[in-house]
């Protein structure tokens, strides 16, 4: 018997990691029935009855989810658990490290029509890995990794920057935040395998 939300939701199909309830509206009454006795004579028993309406909204947008999905689907490849790294204990001469990789613009179409989201992630992972190289002797304290900074082309699922404005690209938003996601989950792993990582991120008006 349904008498709540939740009862209402679950037989309506919907789930409540995604939906949220905003309104409620549940009433009850008693209807008579007859029923058999036992001895085979009727009887009026009163049976209560419930009546629950509810309207709902979505708690993400579906490109979220979908992202989010795509996003699973590519970690499922990742091997764990990941142990912790010994890193040096040396304080002498320790340094910071800062990669800022800054106005990427992952899904901004090229001139060519060459540019697709896999060259993205290749390069930069590639990037990454070229300015670790460059400090290989260097005893690393922390590296510091910005994020955002413009590293997506769009900022809402209509294609826009911050403020509205349009921008061209063959790719979706559900498609450009997963693969940033994923390039930016590469570069941390790659980051902790030399020193703690800080990840820091730096709204730009394209992210």
């Amino acid at each position: 018997q349904i008498k709540t939300a939740a009862d209402a939701m679950e037989k309506a199909g919907l789930d409540p990691a995604r939906w949220e309830p905003i309104e409620i509206e549940a009433s009850s009454w008693t209807v008579p029935v007859k029923k058999k006795a036992g001895d085979g004579s009727n009887t009026i028993e009163e049976v209560e009855c419930w009546r629950v309406k509810i309207r709902c909204k979505p708690l993400l947008p579906d490109w979220a989810y979908t992202a989010t999905n795509r996003l699973t689907e590519r970690m499922k490849g990742l091997s764990g658990p990941f142990p912790p790294v010994k890193y040096s204990r040396k304080r002498k001469g320790r340094c910071v490290l800062e990669i800022a990789i800054s106005d990427i613009h992952a899904g901004k179409f090229a001139i060519d029509g060459t540019w697709s989201l896999s060259e993205f992630e290749t390069a930069f992972a590639r990037t990454v890995d070229f300015i670790i190289d460059k400090c290989v002797g260097r005893n690393l304290a922390e590296i510091i990794l910005p994020i955002g900074n413009d590293m997506l082309n769009v900022d809402t699922a209509m294609m826009t920057t911050t403020r509205g404005t349009p921008q061209g690209g063959r790719c979706t938003f559900a498609d450009i935040y997963s693969s940033s996601m994923w390039a930016t989950i590469r570069a941390v792993e790659r980051c902790r395998e030399v020193s703690p990582v800080r990840v820091i991120h730096v709204p730009g008006n394209h992210d």
